[in-house]
């Protein structure tokens, strides 16, 4: 149940503050589903933010999730 207000958060649909939306893009990076476009592009919109902090929450996201995406090597 955190995804959804995560990504209304980090949309700026239920929050405003900026410390708010940079959580919830952190939350996305290590809660959303690396092959889920929306989340990706949503982070995409908010890494060309204005706004520096939110900027660079959105791109550590977004590393994230593609670090989460990378096949792990076999053991």
């Amino acid at each position: 149940a955190a995804l959804p207000l995560a990504r209304q958060a980090a949309a700026g649909e239920t929050a405003t503050s900026i410390s708010v939306r940079m959580a919830a893009a952190a939350a996305l990076g290590f809660l959303g589903d690396p092959g889920e476009q929306s989340d990706r592009e949503l982070l995409a919109t908010l890494s060309r933010s204005g706004e520096t902090r939110l900027r660079h929450a959105a791109a550590g996201a977004l590393r994230r999730l593609d670090q989460r995406a990378a096949p792990r090597p076999a053991r």
